[in-house]
């Protein structure tokens, strides 16, 4: 299997520390980046290219809703896999009309978001359980 390379955008330096240790203990997995605002984001994505942008919705400076186009504009193939405390439908709905490929609430078990990171970049879509289950139909 190819490596997947990820960046990871999240205000909180404790999460994005976090998913830095969880996600770098999968061998398929290497984390080439990790960004604190939208700005930082779109630089970091144009420049490495990666193959999934995990990124989060409620950013210091922005939101992920205004991010989503610049990344999709600044590394057109990257997968992007929104996630967020919230686990609102129609966040969820939002980000993947606008073009995320993924949906994953910072609830979910770090082994549905490592699911949620194979299935986009095999090009896939992927809804967390919770929201499959409780919120995105509702």
């Amino acid at each position: 299997m190819k490596t997947i390379t990820i960046l990871i955008v999240d205000d909180h330096h404790l999460i994005r520390e976090s998913w830095t240790e969880v996600l770098g203990t999968d061998e398929n997995f290497i984390i080439t980046g990790n960004a604190d605002n939208g700005e930082s984001a779109v630089l970091m994505a144009g420049r490495l290219r990666p193959d999934i942008i995990l990124l989060d919705i409620n950013l210091g400076d922005t939101t992920g809703f205004a991010v989503l186009p610049l990344l999709h504009a600044a590394s057109p193939g990257s997968g992007i896999i929104a996630f967020s405390m919230h686990n609102i439908a129609g966040y969820a709905r939002r980000m993947m009309k606008d073009g995320a490929r993924g949906y994953v609430t910072k609830s979910s078990p770090p082994a549905e978001l490592r699911e949620a990171i194979l299935r986009v970049h095999a090009g896939e879509q992927y809804l967390c359980q919770e929201m499959r289950l409780f919120r995105y139909t509702s």
